[in-house]
């Protein structure tokens, strides 16, 4: 009973985390799901997919964090250019490379 209870609570907080990118959000409108597709199929996004190698995890995650700030930045310059309102209130982290 409390391993079952542990794993309730474990799905549950998982449900509350940040969603994927390219997961189907349930309050797009027609406007917002055509600029969800447009940055998929932006040219800096495939661009970025297709230098991944998947013999090599580290190249693996740096691609996907490549794609997924290639794909905001179209989302976003999409939605500004439709005069619609850009999603959450605070600019998102960006990766910083060191040079160390």
């Amino acid at each position: 009973m409390i391993r079952s209870s542990a794993l309730i609570a474990c799905l549950l907080l998982a449900a509350c985390g940040p969603r994927a990118a390219g997961q189907i959000h349930l309050n797009d409108t027609p406007e917002v799901a055509a600029c969800r597709a447009e940055a998929r199929r932006d040219p800096g996004v495939i661009a970025a997919n297709r230098s991944m190698n998947i013999q090599n995890r580290d190249n693996m995650d740096r691609v996907r964090a490549e794609v997924a700030e290639a794909e905001r930045r179209s989302f976003n310059a999409c939605l500004r250019r439709e005069g619609l309102p850009l999603p959450g209130g605070v600019e998102a982290p960006t990766r910083r490379l060191s040079a160390f």
